[in-house]
């Protein structure tokens, strides 16, 4: 089962009105998310969405194309990696010549057996 959201504010929303939610996704083994702006409320999304999922192999992460505008910072991509970890997949060069990552993938550890 795989799911795409296409703006991470509805799902947020709704998330945050139950703080200690846990949503069962037994099935669920791939997200797509498009338009985060790693707000509080996304971040906690897609922590419960890990959590929630205990087979999930990957979940995808597309940026708003506004969390960098005009900004010569680098918003921090500072997400837990419970169960596994987040990295860039995509790169895309802003308007003032900075390299910014724009898509992150998360993926589970893999376990090394006896042998490794």
């Amino acid at each position: 089962m795989s799911a795409r959201i296409q703006s991470a504010s509805a799902i947020a929303q709704r998330a945050g009105r139950t703080r200690n939610s846990h949503w069962p996704l037994p099935h669920l083994r791939d997200i797509e998310i498009r338009d985060c702006r790693l707000l509080d409320s996304h971040v906690r999304l897609l922590q419960l969405l890990v959590a929630s999922a205990p087979i999930l192999e990957r979940m995808t992460v597309t940026l708003a194309t506004n969390v960098f505008e005009d900004s010569e910072e680098e918003e921090d991509f500072d997400i837990p990696c419970f169960r596994g970890c987040w990295s860039p997949c995509v790169w895309e060069c802003s308007e003032l010549g900075f390299v910014r990552p724009t898509k992150y993938e998360w993926a589970p550890n893999v376990q090394r057996g006896d042998g490794a």
